[in-house]
């Protein structure tokens, strides 16, 4: 490109001001449109983590729940079977 094609792009400094001003005012909308997107899907990316940690600790709990019952059962099953046993002896 020649030096000659720029010549008239030279700008006053009111010109240049109006032409950022005016890139602001069609460029802003666009911008802000593309920021709430990106702000929607890490809000929704959040809470979908969130709910899957959830679910992940409520699954946790009912297996420790049912691992607590298992040895409860357990131990009461072994007490059972020792009173049987005293009792045939006895």
């Amino acid at each position: 490109m020649t030096t000659e094609r720029l010549t008239g792009l030279a700008l006053t400094r009111s010109e240049r001001i109006i032409v950022i001003a005016l890139s602001y005012i069609f460029g802003a909308p666009v911008l802000y449109k593309n920021i709430k997107k990106l702000f929607a899907f890490v809000k929704h990316t959040t809470e979908e983590t969130r709910r899957q940690l959830d679910d992940q600790d409520r699954i946790r709990d009912r297996g420790e729940h049912a691992e607590a019952l298992l040895r409860d059962l357990e131990e009461l099953r072994d007490g059972l079977q020792d009173r049987d046993q005293a009792q045939a002896e006895g």
